[in-house]
């Protein structure tokens, strides 16, 4: 911190970037033994890139800007604490660069129902596989169970002991905000959220995918909040599991969740986001 000065936490990030047009998505790869080089490339390819050099030069020029250490830069996004006085130097200096104030990410609280918890489901309660068409694909002879696949689910967790997702939850992770590290945890749920989406993904009866595994990655660890660095240190963490196949989240806008699923599909990882329940910007 520059004694005397309030900091505040902002991301950076070029505008445009030569890295979308060098790597083509279609020749990606999703399995495990391709992520490691596919990181790599994309790490490489971000190096390479005039609008991130033109950041990171500027960066190590500079005594009053603090940079959070991060795992990979699959982003391109820089996570630094700058004093209030010094951003719109800053965005005069990098005129090429987007600078974003760190913002809350906000989950919609949805509607919890009183009903009792119950072991068997009557076709009308599983109306969801039915407005996806999933039944009739499986009576058209589609077999997809989601054995072998890996969703990390970024959420406000996963109550790992529900009957309907026992067995399902093979390992637990939290964000440390002292030390920007993702650590190991025992599976729990701060709010009831991610609970639900996990059962949503392979569930007992209810789920679209019951063979599939979770990795329980609390985004969420206050309830219904977080931040847009939170997000940004998670998908550094991520590209390099080798064994998530694709990353599911609940919240954030438009604009960073399109340029996250985009890195994620380059690292060779599939990016699910949800869609409004409620229609209210900034909430997905």
């Amino acid at each position: 911190m520059v004694e005397g000065f309030l900091m505040t936490v902002y991301i950076i990030r070029p505008k445009t970037t030569s890295v979308a047009r060098s790597l083509k998505l279609a020749s990606r790869k999703f399995t495990p033994e391709s992520r490691p080089s596919q990181v790599a490339e994309v790490v490489s390819f971000w190096k390479e890139d005039s609008g991130y050099q033109e950041i990171i030069s500027y960066l190590e020029d500079t005594d009053t800007i603090s940079e959070y250490p991060t795992y990979s830069n699959i982003t391109g996004a820089k996570i630094v604490d700058i004093p209030d006085e010094e951003v719109e130097q800053l965005r005069q200096d990098l005129p090429n660069a987007l600078i974003l104030r760190d913002l809350p990410i906000e989950l919609i609280k949805p509607d919890k129902s009183t009903a009792v918890s119950k072991t068997t489901l009557s076709i009308d309660e599983l109306w969801h596989l039915e407005a996806i068409s999933l039944n009739l694909a499986r009576q058209k002879g589609f077999t997809g169970t989601g054995k072998n696949i890996t969703v990390a689910v970024l959420d406000t967790g996963i109550e790992a002991t529900h009957t309907t997702l026992q067995g399902k939850v093979i390992a637990s992770y939290s964000l440390n905000n002292r030390t920007q590290q993702i650590q190991t945890i025992s599976s729990q749920d701060t709010e009831g959220h991610g609970t639900h989406v996990a059962g949503l993904i392979c569930g007992n009866q209810v789920g679209v995918a019951p063979e599939a595994k979770i990795i329980n990655s609390i985004m969420f660890p206050n309830g219904m909040i977080s931040n847009f660095s939170d997000w940004i240190f998670w998908f550094y963490w991520l590209a390099e599991q080798q064994e998530i196949n694709i990353v599911n989240i609940s919240a954030g806008q438009l604009e960073w969740h399109i340029y996250g699923r985009t890195n994620c599909f380059w690292c060779g990882c599939v990016n699910i986001r949800e869609i409004s329940n409620n229609d209210i910007p900034g909430f997905i």
